[in-house]
């Protein structure tokens, strides 16, 4: 039996709420946000951020955030003012470090989405502060601005979990940090990777199925579709060939640091933001060893409607080429359950 997921969950991300707040930062800015110096864009949004926090200007500071970092978090408000706290107008000099440049282009549609850290020096103190941001984005114009901030008394990354070794030697971490909001260095700001959710999930299908265990594999499903679930579980056993057609590649970096792992495939599926009520849905693919066939995991990390909902959604397995043309956008009708071989039709792309 397939529970049906809401008609407010079924929302593409193309037709996402934009008219939060407002970026002017970033109108007609200078340098060019896609082609030019990086250093200059996020100094200039630098010089921002501490001009605002040292006149006290809460709305100006909160208009350089983007719709989605301000709607992602019910006190985002009250952060604002934790931070204004905590550097009280002092801030007189900072030193900058350069992250990532993160550049896509496709058919005229472009995004850039940057990185950096800052030790911000008050007449008193100092304060570590991480931002990432997209001065463009014209896949989501709601991604415009500053997405994440860290601010606290150490480095971020330090204060990260320890990368886990694998009893093969290879190195990964598990973790990375949240993509939107504003976060200190008294809390959580980080969750799974999305690669190590498929992973996980990956494990517990192939390990169910060699083990025979029904129990493991339902354990892992949304409270919503967890009684339902074990006649899908029956057929999606019978289906398959063989236990190499699940298994998992290696990934992580080797003894010498050397990366060897797949590129990670989960990729978003809805995002929607309104009024303070997120619904965050992914769609993943694993990386088997075996590629005759493609494995797919649709699950739920947030739904403020329907905690009953986080957890695994569903499963697609099906010949990678009778059905390579499905992706996230034609999941937008999902019903829970695990669907193999042909019933994957019913989930291919538009044409």
């Amino acid at each position: 039996m397939k529970i049906k997921k809401s008609a407010a969950y079924a929302i593409a991300v193309a037709t996402i709420l934009t008219a939060f707040c407002g970026c002017a930062l970033f109108e007609g800015m200078s340098p060019d946000p896609l082609y030019g110096n990086r250093e200059e864009l996020d100094k200039n949004l630098t010089d921002e951020i501490i001009e605002d926090i040292n006149a006290g200007d809460k709305q100006a500071f909160k208009n350089m955030f983007s719709n989605y970092a301000v709607n992602y978090m019910e006190d985002f408000d009250r952060r604002i003012d934790d931070l204004f706290a905590i550097a009280d107008g002092q801030i007189v000099s900072y030193t900058y470090h350069t992250g990532w440049d993160e550049t896509a282009s496709d058919y005229g549609t472009s995004y850039r989405y940057l990185s950096y850290d800052v030790v911000l020096t008050t007449r008193t103190d100092t304060l570590n502060m991480t931002v990432k941001w997209y001065p463009i984005n014209e896949y989501d114009q709601s991604y415009e601005g500053i997405c994440f901030m860290y601010a606290g008394g150490d480095e971020m990354y330090d204060l990260m979990p320890e990368h886990v070794t694998e009893a093969d030697g290879t190195r990964h971490n598990v973790y990375e940090t949240l993509e939107f909001g504003l976060y200190f260095g008294d809390e959580c700001f980080y969750r799974l990777t999305q690669r190590e959710t498929v992973s996980r999930y990956n494990d517990a299908v192939y390990q169910s199925y060699i083990e025979g265990d029904a129990e493991l594999l339902a354990s892992q499903f949304c409270r919503s579709a967890r009684e339902e679930i074990y006649g899908d579980i029956e057929k999606f056993f019978g289906y398959i060939p063989a236990a190499e057609y699940i298994k998992e590649l290696s990934y992580g970096t080797d003894n010498e640091g050397n990366w060897n792992h797949p590129t990670p495939s989960a990729t978003r599926y809805v995002l929607e933001i309104a009024d303070e009520i997120i619904k965050e849905y992914w769609f993943g693919i694993a990386d088997l060893e075996n590629s005759n066939y493609t494995l797919v995991f649709i699950y739920c990390l947030r739904d403020d409607t329907n905690t009953d909902m986080v957890g695994l959604n569903g499963i697609l397995f099906y010949p990678r080429a009778a059905y390579e043309d499905i992706v996230a956008d034609s999941l937008i009708n999902f019903d829970c359950g695990i669907y193999v071989g042909e019933e994957a039709q019913a989930f291919r792309q538009a044409e």
